[in-house]
């Protein structure tokens, strides 16, 4: 896990996953509006980048931020 965010809205949060250490590189991004008891990806389409901090604007809860990490290989 690369980051939990509790948002400003009750109930509300977000998590970030990456997958760096495996050399997966999707997107995991999920949401939860009860607690944390569910969580739902809010990957959509994202590019194949992982993700290791989200945040949510403070005046629109319908805005988040992210950022991720690039790799570039020299094999």
């Amino acid at each position: 896990m690369s980051g939990v965010v509790a948002s400003s809205h009750a109930r509300h949060g977000l998590l970030t996953y990456t997958g760096l250490r495996n050399d997966d590189f999707r997107a995991f991004v999920y949401k939860t509006a009860d607690y944390g008891e569910t969580w739902t990806s809010i990957a959509g389409n994202l590019p194949a980048k992982s993700v290791n901090v989200i945040r949510e604007d403070p005046n629109n809860p319908n805005l988040l931020l992210s950022a991720w990490t690039s790799v570039v290989r020299d094999d």
